[in-house]
C-alpha cells in the first residue's frame, strides 16, 4: 500500500526526486557497488564512523543509501535509523551528540548532500566521537573540499557510472526495448 506504482517509479528514473515508496516498491536496481557498501557498512566501529558515497548528481548516491537502509531495518528490526531530510540545518548535527547520550545506544543517521550547506557541513565536520555511523552522500566536489577537514574515520565510497548490465536492468525494469540507451 505504500509502494510506488509503475508510473512513479517511471517518474523517478525520468529525474523525480527520490522517495521510500520507490525503494519499497523494489523501483530501484542493484547497483554492482552494493556488495562494497555492505561491506564498510558491517566493518566494526569505534567512534563516529562517516561513509560517504559521492559521485556526481542523478548518479544514484541516495538511490544505493537509502536502499542499504531498507535492507538494513528489513534484517535487524531493532536498527535505530534517523533520516535527516534537513541537511542545510547546523542544529541537526550540533544536537546529535546529546540525543546519543540520552539513547545510549549506537544508530545510523542517513543523509543526503551532506556538504551542500557550508554551515551545516561545519557543524558536522565539529561533532565530537561518538558512536554513530553516518551514510552520506556528496556530490564529489562538495565532498573533495571539505573531506580532509574531518575529524572522524571517513570512509569514501566513489559511486561509479551505471554499467552496461546495470543500465539494461533499468530499462527492462521500465519495459524500454534494449536498443533504448
Amino acid at each position: 500500500k505504500n509502494k510506488a506504482s509503475r508510473e512513479q517509479v517511471t517518474r523517478y528514473y525520468n529525474g523525480a526526486k527520490l522517495d521510500w515508496k520507490v525503494i519499497a516498491a523494489n523501483g530501484d536496481i542493484p547497483r554492482d557497488q552494493y556488495s562494497e557498501l555492505s561491506d564498510i557498512m558491517n566493518r566494526p566501529q569505534a567512534g563516529l564512523r562517516f561513509v560517504c558515497i559521492n559521485a556526481e548528481a542523478g548518479a544514484g548516491k541516495s538511490t544505493i543509501a537509502w536502499r542499504f537502509v531498507a535492507n538494513l531495518i528489513g534484517e535487524k528490526k531493532d536498527a535505530l535509523v534517523i533520516h535527516v531530510k534537513a541537511s542545510e540545518e547546523p542544529e541537526v548535527w550540533q544536537r546529535l551528540p546529546d540525543f546519543y547520550r540520552e539513547l545510549k545506544r549506537p544508530f545510523l543517521v542517513l543523509v543526503d548532500d551532506i556538504f551542500r550547506d557550508p554551515d551545516a557541513a561545519n557543524a558536522f565536520i565539529d561533532m565530537p566521537d561518538i558512536q554513530v555511523t553516518i551514510l552520506a552522500s556528496s556530490r564529489r566536489n562538495e565532498f573533495q573540499s571539505r573531506a580532509n577537514r574531518l575529524k572522524c574515520d571517513c570512509i569514501p565510497l566513489e559511486l561509479k557510472p551505471p554499467s552496461p548490465q546495470e543500465k539494461e536492468n533499468i530499462l527492462k525494469k521500465l519495459g524500454k526495448p534494449l536498443g533504448s540507451l
